[in-house]
């Protein structure tokens, strides 16, 4: 089926009450198992790449990858490029297929970020792609933080409204808690934060780093207004994890297909858990 933006995808996700998993996917067997599972289970997805990432394995390669899999494929996909921050390089993404791009602007002040993120919603609304914008910062790293120092990278509920009105984002990344590369303990939501800024905006909030939270806290946060949860960490480790331990026990294997089937085999098991977590109500009817 056509390639959707993901605004189309979340805007009727957040009606029926659920929330659609966007997957990180960095070579082949990722993006053709994450698609495979999210037929499996009649799901929605978003097939997402990181302009690091991007960069590293080139614009024509990633690009060739995603628009096989999303027109193959007989549920919505939307084509998403995560955690941008260079003009030029969203440019290129939008001219090439991309439909939906978020942009990294919350290092910068309240209006700078306004601006930067204007202009990103401006670039990419000729090509009916829509963006994901960022109020609050997601802290790095496991260190404990008091409430003081939560502050600093929470999102202000005040703010989210003038936030959007005046940028013309269709999706919102929060901070309500969530927290990048966290492996070895529980993150804690701010769940009221989160009612607060639901109440404030009409668009789909999305959630990143979510390693750490516990299912039943993914689960409420879904309830309160999160339409797009972010998954990356768990099946890449487990790929490479799955990965090593077959050439381990197998040394002089060269064929790669045999090598991965392990950590593509797991990975399908952890996409097809996160969908049916995130999934609330009946298939999106998007065309």
């Amino acid at each position: 089926m056509p390639i959707l933006n993901s605004s189309s995808i979340l805007n009727e996700a957040r009606k029926k009450g659920f929330a659609v998993g966007a997957f990180s996917a960095n070579n082949m067997e990722l993006v053709k198992v994450i698609a495979e599972t999210a037929e499996e289970e009649k799901a929605p997805i978003i097939l997402m790449v990181t302009e690091e990432y991007l960069l590293k394995a080139g614009l024509s390669f990633v690009v060739a990858l995603f628009r096989v899999a999303g027109r193959e494929a007989s549920v919505p996909v939307a084509i998403h490029l995560d955690h941008a921050r260079s003009f030029e390089v969203i440019e290129k993404c939008l001219q090439s297929g991309f439909t939906s791009v978020m942009y990294e602007a919350s290092e910068l002040e309240f209006e700078q970020n306004i601006l930067a993120t204007k202009k990103v919603c401006t670039m990419a609304h000729p090509f009916g792609a829509s963006v994901e914008g960022e109020l609050g910062k997601l802290p790095a790293g496991e260190a404990e933080l008091s409430d003081e120092e939560w502050r600093d990278y929470l999102t202000n509920s005040d703010q989210v409204e003038e936030f959007v009105a005046r940028t013309g984002v269709a999706a919102l990344s929060v901070s309500i808690g969530n927290r990048h590369e966290v492996l070895h303990k529980h993150s804690v939501l701010n769940l009221g934060l989160l009612e607060r800024i639901s109440e404030k905006v009409s668009i789909p909030l999305t959630l990143h780093g979510c390693v750490s939270i516990p299912d039943t806290m993914v689960r409420e946060s879904i309830r309160r207004g999160i339409v797009q949860v972010n998954a990356a960490i768990e099946y890449r480790r487990a790929f490479l994890n799955e990965t090593r331990r077959y050439l381990n026990e197998n040394p002089i294997e060269h064929d790669f297909l045999r090598a991965f089937r392990p950590g593509v085999e797991t990975v399908k098991e952890i996409v097809r858990q996160k969908i049916r977590l995130y999934m609330w109500g009946e298939l999106p009817d998007v065309r």
